[in-house]
């Protein structure tokens, strides 16, 4: 077997078990969105980084935390007006 098929094998079995990785129809927007709301999925579920997190951001407890982070991720990612646009947050040039 080649290395390109070898990569094509592994690429197809990591997207059946990360839904998150996106398909080719996958915008970047939605993909950068998936990565916020796991981040934040991670944070909630490991006890020390949500008590790491309620430290850090000056919450009274990690319950009060786990709502925010819940919060979180309901709410669109790019879509909030408060928010710098996606373009502008992922350009580069800027930088």
């Amino acid at each position: 077997m080649t290395d390109r098929a070898r990569y094509g094998e592994a690429l197809s079995t990591m997207k059946d078990k990360y839904v998150a990785l996106g398909d080719d129809n996958t915008t970047s927007e939605e993909w950068l969105s998936n990565v916020h709301r796991d981040t934040y999925n991670l944070m909630m579920h490991s006890s020390a980084l949500l008590e790491y997190t309620s430290v850090a951001s000056g919450s009274q407890s990690k319950f009060e935390t786990r709502l925010k982070l819940l919060e979180k991720m309901k709410a669109p990612q790019f879509n909030n007006p408060d928010k710098r646009k996606f373009e502008e947050y992922t350009d580069v040039s800027k930088k």
